[in-house]
């Protein structure tokens, strides 16, 4: 009973209790159990022999009790006085192309600090992929693990020889993976993530078809990425059909070009235009463009027969922020660049045009069409027309004139590229691109009713 002589014994031999009470840290949430169920059957029982063996046995029971309650107390010392490691890996949750560290925080002011760190498959850790013993605050892998596994790490004495003793509790779990490019995590994890913009006007590439059977999405850029995923990509990957499921997210333009780098997305289709400055930006490659578009513009009155640098002189335009329109807008009016109004989504720039805020707005084709249609649904009177050549400044090169879309994967998915613009290729040959096209933009008239 030395264990429960006194908190001042404890302190001082804190170190050598420390493998004891990890032994017993779960042992009291069963025997705290097992006597509330025992004191519940006897207090409720109407069986008189059964309460008085519950009366005859009284010191038993307070015995086991304060047994119980030191553990429990020796448990909670031990834990306020012997922190753990926390992992410091809190953002990117899978990384791709390159090896893993995995690093973690401790104070390790006390000098001879090991720490215990191991990998395993499932969050019990009953099946350990990795189990190393280490002197810093980090484990860098020198090989590809090619899967997610559950990760936890502990601080101790490290002897000479290596060894950890007088070890303490074990870290919060944290799932962190590695894969040595897209196609080998597509194949072991039999998922694909596919992220898409939010942005609610995107006439016929991407649209809500109003279904209730859990997947309402349509469009033509969404049945591409699900004709790649479903149709061409388990071929490649040796699967059988239907064995890859495709997950999509739809997120705000931003984050949507930052969700390669970040590992979140391993592919991103979104009306993205071809620019190279974009791949430096946000670091990554784009494939072979699957449909190119023109440039349009709309207004509250007609435009016909007018220069846009004329008719936009001091006027107020309104565009979607970090895209083409932008470059174009204030190539239009370059003196007066403070009547330009950047919006985070083309359905705000829209709003602006409607409520008289702007007078203009800029962008791709078949988002302006969806916005002067959605407006027109409303009961506002709004114009539009695609640029022409003479519409443009002489400062807009003919390579920025046209917006050709493309998928983007990571730099390091050269695999994965070359495997996408094959298919691309593929499509465009056998006129299964241009079918998609078509059926895009029936089901997008037949949803909104939509008349030539």
């Amino acid at each position: 009973m030395d264990l429960f002589l006194n908190l001042k014994d404890y302190w001082e031999k804190r170190d050598a209790y420390v493998e004891f009470i990890n032994s017993l840290v779960v042992m009291h949430h069963y025997a705290a159990t097992f006597v509330i169920f025992i004191l519940f059957v006897g207090a409720f029982s109407k069986r008189a022999e059964l309460k008085d063996w519950f009366r005859g046995n009284f010191r038993f029971w307070t015995y086991l009790l304060f047994v119980i309650l030191s553990v429990i107390s020796v448990y909670l010392m031990n834990s306020f006085g012997r922190p753990c490691p926390e992992f410091v890996n809190k953002g990117l949750q899978t990384v791709i192309g390159s090896l893993l560290t995995v690093e973690w925080d401790f104070n390790d002011s006390d000098g001879n600090i090991g720490y215990q760190i191991e990998g395993a498959s499932d969050e019990k850790f009953k099946s350990k992929v990795v189990e190393r013993i280490c002197s810093r605050k980090k484990l860098e892998l020198e090989h590809n693990l090619n899967e997610d596994l559950w990760w936890r790490v502990r601080a101790g004495k490290l002897t000479e020889d290596g060894e950890l003793q007088q070890v303490g509790w074990w870290s919060k779990v944290r799932k962190l993976g590695q894969y040595e490019n897209s196609l080998m995590k597509i194949k072991k994890t039999k998922n694909i993530n596919v992220y898409m913009s939010s942005s609610e006007r995107q006439g016929f590439l991407f649209y809500r078809n109003g279904n209730s059977n859990g997947n309402d999405r349509g469009g033509f850029e969404y049945n591409l990425a699900k004709k790649f995923v479903s149709a061409y990509l388990p071929d490649k990957l040796g699967l059988k059909a239907g064995e890859i499921r495709m997950v999509t997210k739809e997120i705000s333009w931003e984050p949507l070009l930052f969700s390669l780098k970040d590992g979140s997305a391993d592919m991103i289709i979104s009306s993205i235009s071809v620019r190279p400055d974009r791949e430096k930006t946000y670091s990554f490659k784009f494939s072979k463009p699957y449909l190119t578009v023109k440039m349009a513009i709309a207004s509250r009155e007609k435009l016909e027969g007018v220069g846009l640098t004329k008719a936009i002189g001091r006027k107020r335009v309104g565009y979607m922020g970090a895209t083409t329109a932008r470059e174009i807008a204030r190539a239009l009016d370059p003196m007066h660049k403070k009547n330009l109004v950047s919006t985070s989504d083309i359905n705000d720039a829209f709003k602006n045009l409607e409520s008289g805020d702007v007078d203009f707005v800029i962008g791709d084709s078949p988002f302006v069409a969806e916005g002067v249609h959605r407006a027109l649904e409303v009961g506002k009177t709004v114009f539009w027309r695609e640029f022409s050549n003479r519409d443009y400044p002489s400062s807009v090169p003919a390579t920025s004139r046209s917006e050709p879309y493309a998928f983007a994967v990571r730099p390091g998915d050269d695999e994965l590229l070359g495997f996408l613009n094959d298919s691309i290729r593929d499509l465009e040959a056998s006129g299964g691109m241009a079918d998609l096209i078509l059926d895009a933009k029936k089901g997008y008239e037949a949803k909104y009713s939509i008349t030539k």
